[in-house]
């Protein structure tokens, strides 16, 4: 498989998981699951421009424009969370919420695995930022599914928690991925 291949498949799966699990982050009012949502919606959008930028032969331009669109989701998700922390909403979750953060798992975790393989087989950065976003979205399904949890035991502050963490998250992943730009391998 090529990376424009991968790029088409991943922004399939975004646009499949943002669909499941935006309805599902309103309904229930979980702000870990509403970042999560928000999150899966800029990578969707990312990797259009990431497919655009291959094109264009404009990989590495497009993978520094990402970074910027990430460290700004993070902040406004941090927000985001600190109002939620500070305003707290009674949230409506039930077992059917659990189902799009536990199918974003499985999805996210085979997606990371195929692009990250297909990113060190073919040298592409913006495929090693698509995989470190998959991966992510494991690390974040696990964590939105503690705080809807918590929140079934009436420990509703930990889904805020979670929303800090998601955010968190993102913007390490952002600080990581402009540290691998500074490296030589990724001068090319």
């Amino acid at each position: 498989m090529n990376p424009e291949t991968i790029s088409m498949i991943t922004i399939g799966v975004y646009v499949s998981l943002t669909l499941l699990k935006l309805p599902a982050a309103v309904l229930s009012g979980s702000v870990g699951l509403f970042n999560d949502s928000i999150d899966t919606l800029v990578d969707a959008i990312f990797s259009i421009l990431i497919l655009a930028g291959m094109h264009m032969k404009r990989e590495r331009t497009i993978s520094i424009g990402f970074l910027m669109l990430t460290i700004a989701t993070g902040c406004f998700m941090l927000y985001d969370a600190m109002v939620c922390f500070i305003n707290p909403i009674d949230l409506r979750v039930n077992l059917l919420t659990f189902i799009p953060s536990i199918i974003t798992m499985i999805v996210c975790s085979m997606l990371w695995a195929l692009q990250h393989r297909v990113a060190s087989y073919h040298g592409s950065v913006a495929l090693i930022a698509q995989s470190i976003d998959s991966r992510n979205h494991v690390i974040a399904g696990v964590g939105v599914m503690i705080g809807m949890t918590g929140s079934l035991l009436q420990f509703s502050f930990l889904d805020s928690i979670i929303g800090f963490a998601v955010a968190l998250l993102i913007i390490q992943s952002a600080i990581e991925l402009s540290i691998k730009f500074k490296s030589p391998s990724w001068n090319s």
